[in-house]
């Protein structure tokens, strides 16, 4: 329900379904609540002039109509743009043939210099992950005729769900894996001050 500001599409203060929608509510997004003002402002101006025959009233809406433009600019600029950029800068990372972005045999000879992952492994990141494993299952059944309905019931994708349950994302994705941080995170500062001896 995120609705673009009616500057950005003027149609959006006049459609069916949002006419009526001329009081901001809480669950309402910023844009749809400067949207509805709007709709307040106009309803009432136009009533207003023609009630009273009186220019003023029209010019005052106006003048209020540039105010909730100013309003949505400055929210814009306080809440939208303020926020750090969380698209993914690696965003080739979950390929087909490398869903998981796990280090594969092949990446020690082509592809040494692998980058570290600059995200680490959310929830969020899951959907691509098995939008890729899809990407690869249909590429490699190309031959298969009902290959496009594999995933089109809930049976298929529970399925689906099952089957990606024993594969994970490994925490290190360089070449050499980091070593040196996954015993400071096991062990952290030894109490003995002992140095560790790795086999």
């Amino acid at each position: 329900m995120n609705d673009p500001f009616w500057i950005n599409e003027p149609s959006i203060l006049f459609r069916k379904d949002k006419i009526l929608q001329i009081w901001p509510y809480e669950h309402m997004s910023i844009p749809s609540k400067l949207n509805a003002s709007t709709r307040f402002v106009i309803l009432i101006s136009l009533f207003g002039f023609m009630l009273l025959n009186n220019y003023l009233i029209l010019l005052f809406g106006i003048v209020l109509l540039l105010l909730l433009i100013m309003l949505m600019l400055y929210m814009k600029k306080k809440y939208y743009e303020s926020y750090e950029n969380n698209l993914r800068e690696d965003n080739k990372v979950f390929t087909p043939k490398n869903p998981l972005n796990n280090v594969l045999v092949s990446d020690y000879t082509e592809n040494v210099d692998k980058p570290k992952v600059k995200y680490p492994y959310n929830e969020s990141q899951e959907n691509e992950i098995n939008k890729s494993v899809k990407n690869f299952v249909l590429e490699n059944n190309k031959d298969n005729k009902d290959i496009g309905n594999i995933f089109d019931n809930v049976v298929n994708n529970l399925d689906f769900e099952k089957s990606m349950r024993q594969f994970h994302m490994n925490p290190s994705t360089t070449i050499p894996n980091d070593q040196g941080d996954f015993i400071k995170y096991c062990y952290g500062d030894l109490y003995s001050e002992k140095p560790l001896i790795i086999y």
